[in-house]
C-alpha cells in the first residue's frame, strides 16, 4: 500500500508490527499511509508524538479510546488507492517536513479525493520518527463536525472533503 516497491512483510508490517522503527521521514509517512490503508488505528495512534498537534487536539477533546473510535470509523469507511511521497525538507536535526498526495475514496464510492499535505515529523530518541502534525494543502480527511464524543460532546471526526475530479479506480 505504501508504493515504495517492497513486499510489506519486508516493509511495513515490521514497523507496524513494532519489530523496528522508523529510521527515515519517508518510511514514518509510508508506515501511516499503510496503516490507514490496513486499518490499524493503533499503529496511527503510536506514532503520533504526544507533543504534537495532532494527539494534543484529540485528547484535548476526547479520550484515547474514542480517538481510535473516530479513526475506526473511518477507516472502515474508506478505501486508500495510492501514495506518492515528494520532497522532504529537513529542519535542523530532529524536525522534517514531507509532502505527499494520497489517493482515497468512500467506500463503495467511484469519487476519488487526492490529498495532498505537509506533515510535520520530529525524531525521537526511542521512538524514531514520530508524527507532529500537518498542513492540508488540498482534499482529504480531516477533523470535523460529523460525530460526536462521547466524553463531553465536542465534534471530533475525521471526514473527507469533496471529492477531485478523478475516479476510484
Amino acid at each position: 500500500a505504501c508504493n515504495s516497491g517492497r513486499k510489506y512483510s519486508q516493509c511495513c508490517k515490521q514497523l507496524h508490527s513494532r519489530e523496528r522503527i522508523a529510521t527515515t521521514p519517508e518510511e514514518l509517512v509510508r508506515a501511516r499511509y499503510s496503516a490507514f490503508a490496513n486499518r490499524i488505528s493503533d499503529y496511527l495512534i503510536a506514532t503520533t508524538d504526544t507533543q504534537g498537534e495532532e494527539r494534543t487536539q484529540w485528547t484535548r477533546n476526547c479520550s484515547e479510546e474514542e480517538w481510535r473510535r473516530q479513526l475506526d470509523i473511518f477507516l472502515d469507511g474508506h478505501d486508500c488507492h495510492e501514495l506518492r511521497v515528494g520532497q522532504t525538507e529537513y529542519v535542523g536535526d530532529h524536525d522534517a517536513v514531507v509532502r505527499f498526495e494520497a489517493d482515497l475514496c468512500e467506500t463503495g464510492s467511484t469519487d476519488l479525493v487526492t490529498r495532498t499535505e505537509d506533515v510535520h515529523l520530529r525524531l525521537t530518541p526511542c521512538a524514531g520518527w514520530l508524527f507532529m502534525g500537518s498542513d492540508v494543502i488540498c482534499g482529504g480527511w480531516q477533523r470535523g463536525p460529523c460525530g460526536t464524543c462521547a466524553s463531553n460532546g465536542q465534534t471530533m471526526a475525521y471526514k473527507l472533503s469533496e471529492p477531485s475530479e478523478n475516479y476510484c479506480r
